[in-house]
C-alpha cells in the first residue's frame, strides 16, 4: 500500500513499484486510488490469493476502512511542505472537472505576472484569488490536518518513509531492499510524467514565496518539518527566477488534457474497443484497477474468441471487485469453460453475486479460501 498526501509525487512511486512487479514476474492485482471502502473490501472477499498493489490517498483514508493487515508493505512519500504549497497552487485549476477555461484564465495572468516579476505577487494572494475564481477549494487548515494524519498513520501501521527528494533524484536503494525488488529510478511513457510531474525538483518554493509568505506559511509548516527533519531555514532566493514551462504553460497544457480525460469519465468508457488508440486507453485504466475497463475488454476479447484465458482473467478481476455485469460474464464463463475448467458451482455462484443475491459465509470459505 502506497499512502500519499496530494502533489508529493505517490503517483509516481506507484508507478515505479508497479514496473517493480511486473518485471520481476509477481502478478499483482493493481488498483489506483480507490474511492469506495467496498472496492477493496471486495478484493479481499473474492480474490484472496491475488496479492494487491495500491496507492491511496490520505485524504480519502478515514473513509476506506483499510485492513492495514492485509498489506506487509506499507510506504509514503514525505515533501517539503513549502513545495507542496506551491504545487497545490498550480493544481487548483484541474480538481474540479466543470472549471470553464474564462473562469481560470484569469489565474493564468495572474501567474504570467508572477513569472515577469516574481516579487510582484505572494503565493497567498495567488490562493486567494483562485477562491475568488472558484479554483476548487484550497483550505490550508485541511491540508495541515492531512499533514498531520499522515504522521499519525507512520507510527501507528509502521509505514516506510520515502523522501521527495530522494524519489526524484533516484536514491531508492533502501526502498528496493524493504519491499524485496529492485524499482527503477525511472519509467519509459509513465503517464504520471506527462499529467502529474511539474518541475521534479525541489527548493522551487524559494523562487516563488515571498517575505508575505514566509511570514504567513511558517506557522502552519513548522511541526511538519521538525517532525521530519526539514531544515528550518526560509532564506529566499536571491535573484527568483520561475519558468514559463513549469507555470502557466504547465497550467494552460494540463488543462486541455484533463479535460479531455474528465470527458472520458463523463461519457463511462463508451470508447470503441476497436480504435487502437481507445483500446490502448482502456488497457491502460484496467491496469490500474478501472473495473468498467477490464470488463468491456473482457466482453470485446470474449466476441473475439482467440484469447479466452484473456477473457477470464479480466472478467474475474472485474468481478473481484464487485462489477456486476463482470460478475454475470464470470459466471457465463465458468458454465462454458471458455478460458477456465468449467465449474457449475463457481457458475452458479457468480450468476447469483450478479443478481445481488447474498450467500452464506461457509460457502465463501469452501470457493475463496478465507481472507
Amino acid at each position: 500500500m502506497i499512502l500519499g498526501l496530494a502533489k508529493t509525487g505517490s503517483t509516481g512511486l506507484y508507478t515505479n513499484v508497479k514496473a517493480a512487479l511486473a518485471a520481476s514476474s509477481h502478478d499483482y492485482y493493481c488498483l489506483f486510488e480507490p474511492t469506495r471502502a467496498d472496492q477493496l473490501h471486495n478484493l479481499h472477499r473474492y480474490a484472496p490469493e491475488l496479492p494487491v498493489l495500491t496507492k491511496v490517498m490520505i485524504a480519502r483514508e478515514p473513509d476506506l476502512q483499510l485492513r492495514y493487515d492485509l498489506f506487509d508493505k506499507r510506504v509514503t512519500l514525505l515533501r517539503d511542505p513549502r513545495d507542496m504549497i506551491v504545487s497545490f497552487l498550480l493544481f487548483r485549476p484541474f480538481i474540479r472537472a466543470d472549471i470553464p477555461w474564462a473562469q481560470v484564465e484569469p489565474f493564468v495572468e495572474a501567474i504570467r505576472d508572477k513569472e515577469r516579476d516574481p516579487g510582484s505577487r505572494s503565493v497567498h494572494s495567488l490562493h486567494l484569488l483562485a477562491d475568488e475564481l472558484g479554483l476548487a477549494s484550497y483550505r490550508l487548515e485541511r491540508v495541515v490536518e492531512f499533514m498531520e494524519w499522515q504522521e499519525a498513520l507512520i507510527d501507528r501501521h509502521d509505514v516506510f518513509v520515502v523522501r521527495y527528494a530522494d524519489f526524484i533524484a533516484g536514491r531508492l536503494d533502501e526502498l528496493s531492499h524493504y519491499l524485496g525488488v529492485t524499482v527503477p529510478t525511472g519509467v519509459d511513457g509513465s503517464p504520471w510524467l506527462d499529467h502529474i510531474l511539474r518541475s521534479a525538483g525541489t527548493g522551487d518554493w524559494r523562487h516563488w514565496f515571498t517575505d508575505e509568505d514566509v511570514t504567513f506559511y511558517r506557522p502552519h509548516a513548522t511541526r511538519y518539518m521538525k517532525r521530519f527533519d526539514y531544515d528550518d531555514d526560509w532564506q529566499l532566493a536571491d535573484s527568483p527566477v520561475i519558468e514559463t514551462a513549469t507555470a502557466s504553460a504547465y497550467i494552460e497544457g494540463k488543462y486541455r488534457r484533463r479535460r479531455a480525460q474528465q470527458e472520458e469519465r463523463r461519457n463511462g468508457l463508451t470508447m470503441d474497443t476497436a480504435a487502437d488508440a481507445h483500446r490502448a486507453r482502456l488497457h491502460h485504466l484496467a491496469e490500474d484497477g478501472n473495473s468498467q475497463a477490464m470488463y468491456r475488454l473482457a466482453k470485446a476479447a470474449d466476441g473475439g474468441g482467440d484469447d479466452p484465458a484473456g477473457t477470464f482473467r479480466l472478467a474475474h478481476r472485474a468481478a473481484a471487485q464487485g462489477h456486476k455485469p463482470a460478475m454475470r460474464l464470470l459466471s457465463e464463463l465458468y458454465r462454458t469453460g471458455r478460458g477456465v475448467e468449467a465449474d457449475a458451482q463457481r457458475a452458479e455462484f457468480w450468476a447469483a453475486e450478479g443478481a445481488g443475491q447474498r450467500h452464506e459465509r461457509g460457502g465463501l470459505r469452501r470457493l475463496f479460501g478465507r481472507r
